[in-house]
């Protein structure tokens, strides 16, 4: 079962994000639970099933996922009914996510499947992408490590937290979780770097 590309590390362009962004306006959450946020308020998203397709909608944003794939990530074994399924759930996140269209949100139909049309900047996994590779580019430790702290915070429990979401969420997470690992790698070699300058 593929990972998203965001897994696999394709890079979001651009540099720092401040974690704050997108508070009070429009704001999706994979680091942890499953979670839409307009104007400050959690959005009722609904079953597990609903919640993993935005999640995935939301790693690929500004990006079409065909519908064969969402099944693919939806279920083990998909019903006969999978596709029908996946449109009911996606006319209700529209519903669900109706007050975003202010911010200009938008979740788009395509010849062959979906796209979730909304700046990565608001999407708490590609924010936490970009601190990462904004820290790589920081030659200073300490202020390398403080970035990789900063990024590191955006985490608020394991990815895709929902284990009702099935297998699809697991597959999914392992390659988050895997940035995650890296990322605290990287923080505790930056913190002891100045460290290592003094015993020379």
């Amino acid at each position: 079962m593929p990972d998203t590309a965001l897994a696999m590390g394709r890079q979001v362009e651009g540099g720092t994000v401040d974690e704050r962004q997108g508070e009070g306006a429009v704001e999706f959450r994979v680091l942890g639970a499953i979670e839409a946020v307009v104007n400050g308020r959690t959005v009722h998203l609904g079953p597990p099933k609903r919640r993993l397709l935005l999640a995935l909608l939301a790693l690929e944003c500004q990006h079409a996922v065909s519908v064969d794939r969402l099944v693919d990530l939806m279920w083990d074994v998909p019903p006969k009914a999978a596709r029908r399924v996946v449109f009911a759930h996606i006319a209700r996140l529209r519903a669900a996510l109706a007050g975003a269209a202010a911010y200009g949100v938008q979740l788009l139909s395509t010849p062959s499947g979906y796209v979730l049309q909304v700046d990565s900047a608001h999407v708490d996994a590609h924010r936490f992408q970009r601190q990462v590779a904004a820290a790589a580019g920081v030659a200073d430790p300490v202020a390398r490590a403080r970035l990789l702290r900063e990024a590191l915070e955006l985490w608020q429990g394991s990815a895709l937290e929902d284990p009702a979401a099935g297998p699809g969420a697991q597959s999914l997470a392992r390659g988050l979780e895997n940035l995650r690992l890296s990322a605290v790698e990287e923080r505790i070699a930056a913190e002891l770097e100045p460290l290592y300058r003094v015993d020379q």
